[in-house]
């Protein structure tokens, strides 16, 4: 007979219909030469025997020619009479699904025989050569092994397991040699049928997919007859099972093959008590097959139930912080079961909601620890109005589950901190004399008196605008942070000044700006230090300025306005005599260092000026003077004399980016007082509107 692979066989006499004779010996075993003959095809893959010598030769391969010798092979696939005797007992031959058995169960026990050959001079049967194997339907080797001895004499088993071997044709081998030097081998091979049952496909829910425990979870796949030969006529579908955490669900066929079952986790006639976790989805489906049974497709997988939300836990800033530019909010967002669904990631700021987005570059996080990042100033940058900011965080997990969320609420302060070179003058407000009054103090400059009649003499104050300075400028600046406020808010709270961030800048180039617009609103709100805003090229020069230290509040006014009634607080007197800080009388231009009159910060500073003197008796207890004329001629390489623009800046606790209004001064090396007496004085700017100057908002205070 010719077998699946077209290996020519003869059937051994002994009594079943399907067992072949042996194929080409593994080994190679010796033959007597013969003289011609047919040449035949070595079975399955092993090398073919030599020309007539070996007729016992490998399992595949060019075939020999067979000889007159009564031992000599049919070729290459031909067995040595004196090669063991191989029969295959379980299972059976199967080829028609509609008539024969065929293999249903998740694995089968193959046994063969191995006998000795009966032939004048055969050895014994060598044991541990006994080898079964699985071939799928093109022959190709799904699974070896070697065969274990039964209780049975000459008997050998070996156990396959099915459940990855699909439905349809299969085969198996059984060989062995003998003890014999070299040895004869033989192998026997029986074919049959594998039937696995329907096939189911997955709709849903999908493998590890997370699920909310609240609410119904559709179920839907199919299973559909898969014949295992053409002609399989009971390859139909005869019964379908849904169990989801152990317990039976029932399931409707919506459409040929396609069921659907609805799963409610909180229902008690199903579930006890609510499953959580990983639970078990098994489908299974059987179909009409007679012999031996139906057979049946099991299909089983893993979903996740989460009924609880994600877990927020705000970073900072702090409950009750003042916010501003460059606060950001840190949180983390964490879930236990299904995992947190990054994309619901929410941070709501009072009525304005920002969704997590991972190409918002507000937003930063780490997956494997749960933290986030939001700029959450950048974010309220044009919410002026706002005073308080209620942050809300909320996410849902990937089963669905919203968080409980959390919340904090914040002080705003996006409002840059007014810095001004040349303040108007201010008075002081106290208790008046006679009862229920009021008394303010005389008008004075509280950045200190500057004379500008005598430009040739030493000039102690800070200059004004359009002054003149010899070679020297005693310079300071008024930094008064401003805040949100809206009507019945009753307290404040501004973020104060960052005191290590108040620079003074000059630009002795009056061709380009000092001020520049970097929001492009229109109005001045950063310094020019470059071709560009804030980006300096190789070859451009790096503007002069100096850091400005605060001034400890102190000293007093003159207190000679009048009393007036409550109603109508007080009328300031004129500018007067003061009594000057700094020790001996003359010394100090100043009378009074004011302070911003902040709750809780009783000596919040906001005169600053150039490397004062801690001690309150030197000379320069106020601040000392910068040589500017050397400044300019060190970073422009020349010196300049003529029209400068200076401004000053500083920053908030928040990072509100505040800027002055700018100074222009004459600058003069002691020769031309009239130097630019007939020059108009340039803008300093990029044609963008400067920031006002300080308006005090009725009387301020020192102390």
């Amino acid at each position: 007979m010719i077998n699946r692979q077209g290996v020519t066989c003869s059937v051994l006499g002994c009594g079943f219909a399907l067992l072949v004779s042996c194929s080409g010996s593994d080994h190679g075993g010796f033959v007597p030469d013969g003289n011609g003959g047919s040449s035949a095809t070595g079975n399955r893959d092993g090398a073919g025997g030599s020309s007539g010598r070996v007729g016992a030769g490998g399992r595949g391969g060019a075939a020999g020619s067979s000889g007159a010798d009564p031992t000599a092979g049919s070729g290459g696939g031909a067995t040595s009479p004196l090669a063991p005797v191989i029969e295959i007992t379980n299972p059976v031959s199967a080829t028609n699904p509609n008539t024969d058995p065929v293999l249903v169960d998740d694995q089968v026990t193959v046994l063969c025989t191995a006998k000795d050959s009966t032939v004048s001079g055969a050895k014994h049967v060598d044991p541990s050569s006994v080898k079964i194997e699985l071939f799928d339907a093109d022959g190709k080797s799904l699974k070896s092994f070697a065969a274990a001895t039964t209780a049975n004499n000459s008997e050998y088993s070996a156990t396959f397991v099915l459940t990855a071997v699909p439905s349809g044709a299969v085969s198996f081998s059984c060989s062995a040699s003998d003890i014999a030097s070299p040895a004869h081998s033989a192998t026997a091979t029986l074919e049959t049928l594998v039937d696995r049952g329907p096939e189911i496909t997955i709709g849903e829910p999908v493998d590890k997919s997370p699920h909310n425990l609240l609410g119904p979870m559709n179920v839907e796949f199919t299973a559909v007859a898969l014949p295992i030969t053409d002609g399989d006529n009971q390859a139909g579908v005869s019964g379908v099972t849904l169990a989801v955490g152990g317990v039976t669900i029932p399931t409707a066929e919506k459409t040929k093959g396609k069921y659907q079952a609805s799963v409610d986790f909180t229902d008690k006639s199903f579930f006890s008590s609510p499953p959580s976790g990983v639970v078990p989805v098994v489908i299974t489906a059987s179909n009409g097959r007679k012999k031996p049974g139906k057979a049946t497709h099991t299909l089983a997988y893993g979903i996740l139930i989460d009924g609880a939300g994600p877990t927020i836990a705000l970073g900072t800033p702090v409950v009750s912080s003042v916010i501003g530019r460059a606060s950001v909010l840190t949180f983390n967002v964490t879930d236990g079961g299904s995992g947190v669904d990054r994309s619901t990631v929410a941070v709501k700021l009072n009525e304005e909601t920002k969704l997590f987005s991972a190409t918002d570059s507000q937003w930063t996080w780490d997956d494997a620890t749960g933290a986030f990042s939001f700029k959450i100033g950048a974010a309220l940058a044009k919410n002026a109005l706002d005073t308080q900011v209620t942050v809300n965080v909320l996410a849902t997990d990937k089963a669905g589950n919203a968080s409980t969320g959390n919340s904090r609420i914040y002080n705003l302060d996006n409002q840059p901190p007014t810095v001004d070179l040349d303040p108007p003058d201010v008075y002081e407000l106290r208790p008046g004399t006679a009862a229920n009054t009021n008394q303010c103090s005389d008008l004075f400059d509280p950045l200190g008196a500057f004379d500008n009649s005598q430009p040739l003499d030493p000039q102690n104050g800070s200059p004004n605008d359009k002054a003149t300075v010899v070679n020297f400028g005693r310079f300071r600046s008024l930094v008064w942070d401003q805040t949100n406020e809206k009507l019945g808010q009753g307290e404040t709270f501004p973020a104060l000044t960052d005191r290590e961030s108040v620079r003074v800048y000059v630009q002795a180039n009056t061709d380009s700006p000092l001020l520049a617009d970097d929001d492009k609103d229109g109005v001045c709100d950063e310094i020019w230090t470059g071709s560009a805003p804030h980006q300096l090229k190789p070859t451009d020069k790096p503007l002069p300025f100096l850091k400005l230290v605060a001034l400890t509040p102190t000293g007093a006014p003159v207190w000679d306005g009048l009393n007036m009634p409550d109603l109508d607080i007080c009328k300031p007197g004129p500018v007067g005599g003061f009594t000057p800080l700094c020790g001996s009388p003359g010394v100090s231009d100043m009378s009074v260092v004011i302070r911003h009159p902040v709750a809780a910060q009783p000596f919040e500073p906001v005169i600053y000026a150039v490397e004062p003197d801690s001690s309150p008796s030197s000379i320069i207890c106020t601040g000392k003077k910068w040589d500017v004329a050397s400044a300019i001629s060190m970073a422009e390489g020349a010196s300049k004399l003529g029209w400068i623009c200076i401004a000053a800046r500083a920053v908030d606790n928040v990072g509100n980016i505040g800027i002055s209004p700018p100074l222009r001064v004459c600058l003069d090396d002691g020769t031309n007082p009239d130097r630019c007496k007939d020059i108009a004085p340039p803008s300093c700017t990029d044609s963008c509107t400067p920031p006002p100057h300080f308006v005090p908002n009725g009387p301020v205070k020192h102390n």
